[in-house]
């Protein structure tokens, strides 16, 4: 008789752990939501030029005569900031098809100047960056830049 009760137990450890693995399962890796960016605005000085996905610039092409802030605002289809965007995850990417002409060096994820090197035109190519990807989620577009 006393062999039951241990039998009993043995059999409630048994479904017990066998319940306790079946929810061991790794959870399905969700990957994290792409962002859905429609246009790239920048602000270059007082200069607004707007990239959309397609690649068709507005505003520019980009005159400059002095080294020049610049800043990127990454807007949704309905003109409102892509949140899903932060500094921990992307950045602006610039580049120049002409570093004798102008540099960009970044202040922040999505600033920076365009530091003039000499008078002259190039293409600048600007992309959203994602760094822990290591890809261009937007982009990258070219920009005419004419420094005088």
């Amino acid at each position: 008789m006393p062999d039951f009760p241990m039998r009993r137990l043995a059999g409630v450890m048994l479904l017990a752990l066998g319940i306790a693995l079946g929810g061991c399962e790794d959870d399905p890796v969700v990957p994290d939501p792409e962002p859905e960016v429609a246009t790239m605005r920048l602000t270059i000085g007082a200069q607004t030029i707007d990239i959309d996905d397609t690649g068709v610039v507005t505003g520019g092409p980009i005159a400059m005569s002095a080294n020049t802030a610049i800043s990127v605002q990454w807007l949704k289809a309905n003109g409102t900031p892509e949140t899903i965007v932060t500094a921990a995850e992307f950045q602006l990417d610039v580049t120049t098809d002409n570093a004798s002409v102008v540099t960009f060096p970044r202040s922040t994820a999505f600033t920076g100047n365009l530091v003039k090197a000499a008078a002259g035109s190039t293409i600048l190519r600007f992309s959203l960056f994602h760094i822990i990807e290591g890809h261009p989620d937007f982009g990258p577009f070219p920009v005419n830049v004419t420094v005088s």
